[in-house]
């Protein structure tokens, strides 16, 4: 069994940082160090998606009488994006990279305190898709009809629930 949420919004990817000042700081020992601001160079759309998905995991956390996954897990994920009107591609297979959207979802989930940390997610299937190919995916009630990501977490230890 699994654990699936499924989260409607555009999917943001997670990537680059930007340096938006520097100055000093104090460490632990007292001394006067360097200290960089960075943060992600598209906070402004990444963090009300990384909200979405902690959002939905605290939801699932509830309903499934969990708060947090203590083993490794599985994470299959399938994000659905909107074909743009002048696509004729089957696939969405351009930029941005499944990689950066699961950045986002992984820390999503911390955020939401589905897991302790990212580090147990084993692997599992990643999957960009369009709404209109639901019967070329492995999940294929997985897409959402609209831009959005379906997680799905499996327990890896036993079958059962996590």
């Amino acid at each position: 069994m699994s654990i699936v949420l499924k989260v409607r919004g555009t999917p943001v990817q997670q990537g680059s940082m930007t340096c938006v000042g520097a100055g000093m700081r104090t460490n632990k020992k007292g001394k006067q160090v360097a200290a960089h601001n960075v943060q992600p160079s598209n906070k402004d759309d990444l963090y009300p998606w990384r909200k979405k998905i902690a959002a939905a995991a605290r939801i699932a956390a509830a309903r499934y009488g969990q708060f947090v996954v203590h083993d490794p897990v599985r994470v299959d994920l399938t994000f659905t994006v909107a074909r743009p009107p002048s696509v004729t591609r089957d696939w969405p297979s351009v930029y941005p990279d499944v990689d950066k959207y699961v950045r986002a979802v992984y820390d999503g989930l911390t955020e939401g305190g589905m897991w302790n940390d990212d580090g147990q997610a084993l692997g599992g299937l990643i999957w960009k898709t369009y709404p209109d190919m639901a019967a070329n995916c492995p999940f294929p009630e997985d897409v959402l009809d609209v831009p959005g990501v379906t997680i799905r977490l499996s327990d890896v230890t036993a079958n059962r629930l996590i």
